[in-house]
């Protein structure tokens, strides 16, 4: 039987709630902008962001019962997650600030094998029924990105359809390929960095890979044609819902770090060209499973 498109059930159509969304994360980014000399915590930064979003999403009559809010300073933000999973309704999903240690300049990271700019922070946006993104919008404010997509269409880049056919486009020889490696903040230090170079040792065939310190402008950049791949590691829903779907509608493969399925609650994500994709998989599958506690012979290069 033939299932409704759920956003018809919210009363939205796809188009306007796209173009919608696109206005938001601009308009958020750009106050976001304007507000980086204060002195506010990294809790308090996301906190306005987050009621910037709730603002514009008012604004632009597009928040109410029928698309509850979900983003990462809610309360409880994985439990009120599965509830709205569970009722099988359409909800919003916000990273209200990807990228928050960039953000705040005065922090200081001592990761290995980092290329980390103050400005590399996203605001993104999705609308998500189910697990799966069905509209999403991202801005990155240093690269003058504003991307949004509908599931089952074109990306569109700053308003333009893109219609970028990335396994056309992307056919660069191995040792040319540049890969962007994220992971999220979860677990101790020395598993965060674990995480990391875990991946870097993966895929050491290739270019060396690159950490930006933002899932959305690492996501961003492969949807965009800047970058050839990208892989998040322990990423939470609200990282990872809006740009899967942009990369999705680029054209690029989105997977799990073996080459499974993927949605909002995946413990990974690897995104490329499809010719790129498979060197990819085959090279994160030799390092055996993600999950757990990482292998002793990379924890002990931390000690």
């Amino acid at each position: 039987m033939h299932q409704r498109n759920p956003l018809r059930i919210a009363g939205l159509p796809p188009a306007s709630l796209q173009a919608k969304l696109q206005g938001i994360v601009m308009s958020v980014g750009q106050a976001l902008e304007h507000m980086r000399d204060n002195r506010a915590s990294r809790e308090q930064t996301a906190v306005m962001a987050d009621e910037l979003i709730k603002e514009e999403l008012k604004i632009r009559g597009i928040r109410g019962a029928r698309l509850p809010y979900v983003s990462r300073v809610s309360p409880e933000p994985l439990a009120l997650l599965e509830h709205l999973i569970g009722e099988s309704k359409p909800f919003l999903l916000a990273d209200v600030l990807s990228g928050m240690e960039n953000y705040r300049t005065d922090v200081t990271m001592n990761f290995p094998r980092v290329r980390w700019h103050e400005d590399h922070w996203a605001v993104s946006l999705a609308i998500v029924c189910g697990s799966d993104p069905i509209v999403a919008a991202a801005y990155v404010p240093l690269y003058e990105l504003t991307l949004s997509a509908v599931r089952g269409a074109y990306l569109f880049i700053n308003g333009q359809d893109w219609r970028w056919h990335l396994h056309k486009k992307m056919a660069s020889p191995v040792e040319e390929i540049v890969p962007l490696v994220e992971w999220s903040w979860w677990g101790t230090p020395a598993e965060r960095r674990a995480r990391f170079l875990r991946a870097h040792l993966a895929l050491e065939e290739f270019a060396d890979p690159q950490v930006l310190g933002a899932s959305v402008v690492s996501g961003a950049l492969v949807a965009a044609g800047r970058r050839h791949a990208v892989a998040l590691l322990g990423a939470q829903p609200w990282e990872q819902a809006a740009i899967g779907l942009l990369l999705r509608e680029s054209g690029a493969r989105v997977t799990s770090i073996g080459g499974g399925g993927w949605d909002i609650f995946s413990p990974s994500l690897l995104s490329a060209a499809p010719v790129i994709h498979k060197l990819l998989v085959k090279r994160l599958r030799s390092q055996g499973p993600w999950r757990g506690p990482p292998p002793a012979s990379i924890t002990r290069l931390f000690e």
